[in-house]
């Protein structure tokens, strides 16, 4: 027998107060608890009872004075939607006791064919099954509210991302800070966003700014107020103590602030502040969310990281980018675009918890101290320039690098590219250069040119150093110089 509470109480709908004490005392017979029950001949006072009190359980007679069909049951369920029905009656057909559960009674039982045990039983089960079915709604309702904000949060990484990279396509600094701040105002649907710089200790200045649409644009206080940031995140109300007019400001435009800094590397290691990344609100005491915290201080290193390439950038179009034999990237630039493309795709992968994969292939000549001795190093160099024509074509994507990487060994940068896709490119080179037929008399292994290849697969990570990957695809390409040179072997690691 299910086990019940201290005592049962118990709504019997029933018309005939015959049939209504032998129910009672068939309850009490088998049950060792106190029974409560409370008896109505008519639904509408059945419904009232309801409305004033719970119960464990209804048992509804479907032939009422004032309802003679299954109606009763959906009109008892509108008001007590938790409360289990067992319905009594004596109509015989299978048809109605199916509907009658499928309008929502546990059970169906024919009066006349149930003993004391049997009817006890159905109320006890009949209680089981309604708390079965209510925590499963209950779970249901949690999963769906789950689910929803789990697809919230998807969308709001997807669009996240998509802004990150908005920002990254540009190496123009004031298109990158421009951007920034257009975005980051749209997305937090915020009043003002701005961008101050105030790298090297000189006085802060905004270098960036978004307000919407209609608002007027605060006095600025930038001038006026040391910097906001001693840590890494600060979220708090502005209320300055010493400047009365900006206190005035602040209480009439600017209610909350949130605000991240953007750190830049250097090159002993240290970080130094650069600026500054602040999102505004005017229209109330605004309750920042963890999300949005979370994404601005994401934000604000990928931003750090976006201006430091396009720093970069701006250097090395003042240097010398291009190898002045084959024409394609020389070391110079293959050290800053592997740095450049592992810590963007290791700060991608930190921010959208998805891994994103890096290659690298590392190619060298084969013999070809042997090929500079028999055609010479005027051959040697018109051998290299067309490798490397071989091997830029193979880079059909404008973020795949191919550089010589000194002597005749040459390397190609595939960011976002697995190892599958890393294979891909490689095949295409050799399957390319075998085709332009390059002779080569003084080879150990071929009529022609051939190249030794090795490749690495990594996902980036900040805690690496982009040297890793390196050492992995020299090491590949070691292993395919020992095992007869002429082709292509992938890291293992």
């Amino acid at each position: 027998m299910p086990i019940y509470n201290p005592s049962l109480h118990i709504l019997l709908i029933e018309d005939n107060s015959y049939e209504a004490e032998l129910i009672k005392d068939m309850i009490e017979s088998v049950l060792e608890i106190p029974v409560i029950l409370t008896h109505h001949s008519y639904l509408k006072h059945g419904i009232q009872s309801l409305q004033q009190n719970n119960y464990d359980i209804i048992l509804l007679d479907i032939r009422l004075p004032d309802n003679q069909d299954l109606s009763s049951i959906n009109q008892i369920k509108q008001q007590a939607s938790t409360t289990p029905i067992v319905v009594l009656s004596n109509i015989q057909d299978k048809n109605i006791a199916v509907e009658a559960v499928r309008q929502g009674a546990q059970d169906y039982l024919y009066k006349g064919q149930f003993d004391s045990e049997l009817l006890c039983r159905a109320i006890g089960y009949a209680i089981e099954r309604q708390q079965i079915e209510e925590q499963l709604k209950q779970q249901k309702l949690q999963l769906q509210r789950q689910k929803e904000e789990l697809q919230k949060q998807i969308e709001r990484e997807q669009l996240m991302g998509r802004m990150i990279e908005r920002i990254r396509k540009s190496l123009e600094l004031r298109d990158i800070l421009k951007t920034t701040v257009s975005e980051v105002r749209y997305f937090l649907n915020t009043d003002r966003v701005m961008i101050y710089c105030c790298r090297d200790g000189s006085p802060a200045r905004i270098v960036a700014e978004s307000l919407a649409p209609q608002q007027e644009k605060p006095v600025p206080l930038l001038a006026r107020v040391s910097h906001l940031l001693e840590t890494n995140l600060y979220h708090y109300s502005l209320t300055p103590e010493q400047n009365q007019e900006i206190d005035q400001i602040l209480n009439s435009l600017i209610n909350s602030v949130l605000t991240v800094p953007i750190w830049q590397n250097q090159p002993e290691g240290e970080a130094s502040l650069w600026g500054q990344l602040l999102a505004q609100d005017y229209s109330g005491n605004r309750e920042w969310q963890n999300w949005e915290i979370e994404f601005l201080t994401q934000l604000g290193n990928s931003l750090a990281i976006a201006i430091q390439q396009s720093e970069l950038y701006q250097t090395v179009q003042n240097q010398a980018m291009l190898d002045g034999l084959t024409g394609i990237a020389n070391r110079r630039q293959f050290d800053l675009v592997l740095r450049r493309e592992w810590e963007r795709l290791a700060a991608q992968e930190n921010f959208q918890k998805i891994p994103v994969c890096m290659s690298l292939i590392m190619c060298d000549v084969d013999f070809f101290k042997n090929y500079n001795t028999f055609y010479g190093h005027l051959g040697g160099d018109d051998c290299l320039k067309q490798v490397a024509n071989v091997i830029k074509l193979a880079c059909e994507r404008a973020s795949d690098v191919a550089a010589r990487y000194g002597g005749e060994e040459f390397a190609i940068i595939l960011p976002d590219t697995d190892e599958q896709g890393a294979l891909t490119v490689a095949h295409k080179i050799h399957s390319a250069l075998k085709q332009r037929q390059i002779p080569h008399d003084n080879s150990a292994v071929s009529e022609y040119v051939t190249l030794s290849i090795g490749i690495a697969t990594q996902i980036p990570s900040l805690d690496r150093e982009p040297k890793f990957l390196i050492d992995l695809a020299d090491q590949a390409l070691q292993q395919a110089k020992a095992q007869g040179r002429n082709r292509i072997i992938q890291s293992e690691s």
